[in-house]
């Protein structure tokens, strides 16, 4: 079980690409996907998070992911249509594209953040670059944490956990902490933070 979005001592976490895909086992050996978050419901839901204040860290490897599915492995055709971007001989292409969920003009802004520094960073030391953005939106309680190739479903619990407190230490260290899975596919195993999240915040 992979975590797409958690609850964590008040602050909502979205992890973005490949973690957004919900499968369901159709047969012993085989997965099928049934539907890519958000929902209308769970859309819905997390903008209303953002308009009453609620932090929320997004967490991503890319500004947008490109993953190519076998037709027989899409169980429900409406869910990716609005994510599709070729199809050829028996095989999808969808793309997620991170922050496709919040108002434009954050997501907007988020990105080009973590794509001037990244060049800086690049320019500087030309290793892989770890960017948290400042806290965006009307109430100031958005923020996306980048790093360059992270494969975001394989993050553990509790690699996600420090990742939401190096964005929003403070309200971390009293409160339970609760988390909210989808299922995916056998073969992708949970991972841990390697080292990752050690980068230097860049401002």
């Amino acid at each position: 079980m992979t975590p797409d979005i958690a609850d964590a001592s008040g602050v909502r976490i979205v992890l973005e690409g490949r973690a957004r895909l919900r499968w369901a086992r159709a047969e012993a050996s085989r997965w099928r996907l049934v539907e890519i978050w958000p929902s209308e419901r769970e859309r819905r839901s997390l903008q209303r998070s953002l308009a009453r204040g609620q932090k929320v860290l997004a967490v991503q490897g890319a500004a947008a992911v490109d993953v190519d599915l076998l037709d027989e492995e899409i169980a429900d055709e409406h869910a990716v249509a609005p994510y599709l971007t070729q199809r050829d001989r028996g095989v999808a292409t969808v793309r997620l594209t991170a922050l496709d969920w919040a108002p434009e003009s954050i997501s907007r802004e988020a990105q080009q953040f973590i794509e001037q520094q990244r060049r800086l960073h690049q320019a500087a030391t030309g290793g892989r670059a770890a960017v948290l953005t400042p806290a965006l939106g009307r109430r100031r309680n958005l923020r996306l944490v980048h790093i360059d190739s992270l494969d975001v479903d394989r993050l553990s619990s509790a690699c996600v956990q420090q990742l939401a407190e190096l964005a929003f230490p403070h309200p971390f260290h009293h409160r339970r902490r609760r988390y909210e899975h989808v299922p995916r596919r056998e073969g992708h195993p949970g991972g841990s933070c390697d080292g990752r999240i050690d980068h230097r915040e860049h401002r």
